[in-house]
């Protein structure tokens, strides 16, 4: 076990950073593509019916 946390920072810096910076690719891959996939949904009635309708069978 490494002795403190600076040590394991201090000799892992890059892939932390690497994970961070795929974490932030994804994440903004998600949020460009949202508004496609909701703007899909939100044009068929039948989709907006299903939506509504089923919060009455949770819980």
């Amino acid at each position: 076990m490494p002795e403190t946390l600076e040590s394991v920072l201090r000799g892992d810096w890059k892939f932390f950073a690497a994970l961070s910076g795929i974490a932030l690719v994804l994440g903004g891959l998600m949020f460009a593509t949202l508004p496609a996939l909701t703007d899909g949904m939100a044009g068929n009635p039948e989709m907006v019916e299903m939506m509504t309708a089923y919060s009455a069978y949770g819980y």
